[in-house]
């Protein structure tokens, strides 16, 4: 069974995060998450769906284990606990 993750934050370190969870066997990319439009953020290549939240992905999105958060550092605490929280 794979561990699937979602990203929270689609810039460069949100990207790398995906790059590393695409290559591996045992790990699966469900989405991302990022408040900038999905034109700007160049993720065709990942083909998994992009909401605009974290309130969107919690509410919205597709199961996952694993949130990895690339936002801003003083925004990681209160995603860490609005997405435990949530389950």
């Amino acid at each position: 069974m794979k561990v699937k993750f979602a990203v929270l934050g689609a810039g460069y370190i949100g990207k790398r995060h995906a790059e590393m969870i695409v290559r591996n066997e045992n790990a699966e990319l469900t989405c991302f998450a990022d408040i900038r439009p999905a034109d700007t953020l160049a993720l065709d290549a990942f083909g998994v769906p992009l909401y605009n939240s974290l309130d969107d992905l919690l509410s919205n999105g597709p199961e996952f284990d694993v949130l990895n958060i690339a936002t801003p550092n003083g925004l990681h605490g209160k995603q860490a606990i609005q997405a435990i929280k949530a389950g």
